[in-house]
């Protein structure tokens, strides 16, 4: 699974990498304070993790909108990393917006696990839904 972790913390975001490659997943890493649109459609990650911090959320938001509005990315299933889930729901709610999936920090390395095979088996379902809703348009 190739895996993009979206974060302004490098030594974090690099010890997230480590743990995942050690899984057998491709893993990169981005600046999230420096989002590069076109470099993510070219990655094409399987999975995004965007790590909402709370003392930047509004930035985080506007990354995510970011994400969700380009028609190349909007695509990609993001996972929101949050360190209180009450109150991302809250600014996602009030800025009419949603992850794919949200995890609450911290957390265990299982529970990301679990997290990138529910977004990507739910990610797979969903590209079944349009190809099928395709067919029958012909």
């Amino acid at each position: 699974m190739r895996v993009l972790i979206l974060d302004a913390n490098p030594d974090w975001a690099s010890t997230l990498k480590l743990m995942l490659q050690l899984e057998g997943h491709d893993v990169h890493l981005a600046d999230s304070d420096q989002l590069n649109l076109n470099a993510i459609a070219g990655l094409m990650p399987t999975v995004i993790l965007l790590n909402c911090n709370l003392k930047s959320a509004a930035l985080r938001l506007d990354t995510l909108r970011a994400l969700k509005e380009d028609r190349n990315c909007r695509r990609f299933p993001v996972i929101l990393l949050t360190t209180n889930p009450t109150l991302a729901r809250q600014d996602l709610a009030h800025a009419r917006l949603r992850g794919d999936f949200m995890l609450a920090m911290p957390f265990n390395f299982s529970e990301l696990v679990d997290a990138l095979k529910f977004v990507t088996n739910a990610s797979l379902a969903k590209g079944r839904q349009q190809e099928i809703g395709h067919a029958g348009q012909t």
